[in-house]
């Protein structure tokens, strides 16, 4: 993997963390130059934000991936099926599969998406203090 082009996705979050905003796979996708308009981009996406998503659980900061939103329907704002996939499978230390099995099924297959929406907001609003907490630092020091 492109380790420029992951430093390159993780200061565009970092920016957009300290901004409190959100972005689109297609927007983020068109800023790096991999438009997100065929697999074989969709694919290398996806790969570099799981590499970023790795990197900040191994840093222990909160997961910057969440910030790359759908932009479509109900799931309008809310991280795809990926972010979701791996946030309960980091559980899987801390549960039994009986509760990762219910966790799946109301998170991935919620229709109105309301069980998302609510746990999107509260890693939303931890991304978002946590980075501005960083950067107030360092403008202070």
């Amino acid at each position: 993997m492109n380790i420029d082009l992951i430093d390159k996705v993780e200061k565009e979050l970092i920016k957009l963390a300290c901004a409190s905003k959100t972005v689109t796979m297609e927007t983020l996708g068109k800023y790096i130059g991999i438009p997100p308009t065929c697999h074989k981009n969709r694919t290398e996406l996806n790969e570099l934000l799981d590499n970023l998503s790795d990197k900040c659980i191994a840093e222990k900061r909160p997961d910057l991936t969440a910030l790359v939103v759908k932009n479509n329907g109900n799931s309008r704002g809310i991280p795809g099926r990926g972010y979701w996939a791996k946030v309960i499978a980091s559980m899987r230390s801390e549960l039994n599969q009986e509760q990762i099995d219910v966790l799946s099924e109301q998170y991935l297959h919620d229709p109105d998406y309301s069980l998302l929406r609510v746990a999107t907001t509260a890693i939303h609003g931890q991304i978002f203090r946590y980075y501005n907490r960083i950067h107030f630092i360092q403008v202070m020091n």
